[in-house]
């Protein structure tokens, strides 16, 4: 059988390691980028056998990942896109309701809820 790939798009590596720590447990295969360019990079180098995109909204050397969501759902509009937050205040709420807003799914950190990221997950395996 063949694992479903989620690529992790983060800011920081512990916390890609971390994802890809509790992802992996519930037998996901992930792909950790390390800011916008790789994860850029890995989009489109695996995009075909990537189900799920997660990155954090707030990656140095990058001012919103907002936009990162946005430029995937161009490319393939029916790949889910999870959005990590800190604070839902960092958002444009209106924005983040909108059809357009680029994500999907909207989580709020601190990573100690990280254990919610396996059911997000899985609610898009449900849906395909």
């Amino acid at each position: 059988m063949c694992k479903e790939k989620v690529l992790i798009v983060v800011g920081y590596e512990q916390t890609g390691h971390l994802l890809s720590t509790v992802l992996r447990q519930y037998d996901y295969e992930t792909i950790v980028a390390n800011g916008i360019a790789d994860g850029f990079q890995a989009f489109i180098k695996n995009s075909r056998n990537i189900f799920v995109v997660i990155t954090e909204y707030r990656i140095p050397q990058f001012a919103d990942g907002v936009i990162f969501c946005k430029v995937i759902k161009k490319i393939t509009p029916a790949k889910p896109v999870v959005l990590l937050s800190s604070s839902f205040e960092d958002l444009d709420g209106v924005k983040c309701l909108h059809p357009d807003a680029g994500f999907d799914y909207f989580a709020k950190k601190p990573l100690s809820s990280i254990l919610v990221i396996p059911e997000i997950v899985g609610k898009f395996a449900n849906q395909t």
